[in-house]
């Protein structure tokens, strides 16, 4: 079976626009692959309903993990369901991720054109949209994914939390929120003062505060489809001198592409010297949230 249309919608439910018509009464049947496959789970065999040119399944129902999908129509054979759609939109991924909910649906084409679906548990967090750094603030924007829209006029703040140091210090700035939509800065020049030069790096993890929420929002980057950012993408770095030196700072995705400000003690200012020790010290960076 192909199709040129195959996304989730908000509501959970796959949406196929088939490239010729085909059996009403047909079934879609999910196979477990990978680890799901070896787990033990068994097929799922779910009722599409057809709607106009579309055909639509309730996803609802599907365990976590990755499921192969295939047509099955009266008589009990099976086809793959082969798509040209690439599997995302940016609108559609954003529009998904604004409802609260624990587990995310979504489509993936093979390498062959095939049609997948995985299934997997997600958490509140604040998904960044864009950074924008300048010599002495990192400017953050983004929009709340996966939890309840927070009352209109809350008190947001963003939450500069040091990693890996005793006292778990934290610096507070004033964040804006304009529905799901928010933007704040931080300041560089308070945590270059405040870098530990006992430690080679110092990382400082980001955080919203949201009153109202049950927990802070951690800033990353999880809805564009991009996985395994760092060190893939970098951001401007900018040395900042200090008492005790220049500190070379600079914001950076972690290895579960949260976002993250770096501080590292330089000995040249220049921006290639700066680059150079950040990049030394990038693969001791450790995991974090």
């Amino acid at each position: 079976m192909r199709v040129g249309t195959s996304r989730v919608l908000a509501d959970d439910v796959l949406e196929l626009a088939p490239a010729a018509s085909g059996a009403t009464n047909a079934n879609l049947i999910c196979k477990p692959v990978g680890k799901l496959k070896e787990s033990g789970a068994a097929d799922r065999s779910l009722p599409p309903r057809v709607d106009g040119d579309r055909v639509l399944v309730d996803f609802g129902t599907l365990t976590p993990g990755t499921w192969a999908l295939r047509w099955a129509e009266p008589g009990g054979m099976e086809r793959p369901i082969l798509t040209t759609d690439p599997c995302y939109d940016t609108a559609l991924a954003e529009e998904y991720a604004s409802r609260a909910r624990t587990h995310a649906f979504g489509v993936v084409r093979t390498a062959t054109g095939r049609l997948r679906v995985r299934v997997r548990a997600v958490r509140p967090h604040a998904e960044v949209r864009t950074v924008r750094t300048t010599d002495e603030q990192v400017a953050v924007g983004g929009f709340l994914a996966y939890t309840a829209e927070p009352a209109a006029g809350a008190d947001v703040e963003l939450v500069v939390r040091s990693r890996h140091r005793e006292g778990d210090e934290e610096q507070r700035y004033p964040a804006r929120l304009t529905g799901r939509t928010f933007t704040a800065e931080i300041p560089l020049r308070p945590l270059a003062e405040a870098h530990d030069l006992g430690r080679d790096h110092n990382e400082w993890d980001l955080w919203l505060r949201i009153p109202g929420l049950d927990t802070e929002l951690r800033l990353g980057s999880h809805v564009d489809d991009i996985v395994g950012k760092k060190g893939r993408l970098s951001f401007l770095r900018t040395a900042i001198g200090t008492g005790a030196g220049a500190i070379g700072m600079s914001p950076y995705y972690t290895v579960k592409d949260g976002l993250s400000i770096l501080g590292v003690a330089v000995t040249d200012t220049s921006d290639d010297r700066a680059d150079e020790a950040a990049d030394d010290t990038g693969d001791a960076l450790g995991e974090a949230a």
